[in-house]
Formats: C-alpha cells, sequence, structure tokens
C-alpha cells in the first residue's frame, strides 16, 4: 500500500487516476513482477484534500519493500526540487 501520492480529489477524475496507475506500474515493475495496482475511487464524503491510497501487489515482501523505498526517494528528491525551486 502507497499513500499521500495524491488527494482524494485526483482520484475522482477517471484521466488523472489513470495517470497515477501508469506512473505507479511503471514504477513498480523495475522492483519485480507484480500481480496488479489498484487506484480505487474514494468515497463520496472523503475530503477532496485528503491523501488516498493505491495497492500494488506483489508476490513476495522484498518486491513490495523495494517499491517502498523508491517512491519514497522519488518524494523525497521531488520536495527537495520544489523548495529549491521557490
Amino acid at each position: 500500500m502507497l499513500e499521500n501520492l495524491a488527494p482524494a480529489v485526483n482520484m475522482n477524475n477517471p484521466t488523472e487516476r489513470r495517470e497515477i496507475f501508469d506512473d505507479v506500474y511503471s514504477e513498480a515493475v523495475k522492483c519485480g513482477p507484480v500481480g496488479g495496482v489498484a487506484v480505487p475511487v474514494p468515497p463520496a464524503d472523503m475530503s477532496a484534500e485528503v491523501p488516498n491510497r493505491v495497492y500494488v501487489k506483489y508476490h513476495n515482501v522484498d518486491d513490495a519493500k523495494s517499491l517502498k523505498v523508491r517512491v519514497k526517494e522519488r518524494a523525497r528528491l521531488h520536495l527537495r526540487g520544489c523548495k529549491g525551486a521557490a
């Protein structure tokens, strides 16, 4: 499970949800064989700014851990880039 990838409002838009799916999948396959990726639509009563979850299924725990590390590192680099651009 990956959290904080995008606010729930992004998950309500089919185009944005597909872009998130494609992005997560392209990172996930770098860590091992992927059994599936789910980008669920949030409940209607969820606040638009609440971070949503994305689920990735692997056949072993080590591949899942590897993806979690990749995503955290990517987010860290992105935040550093945003702060430097200000």
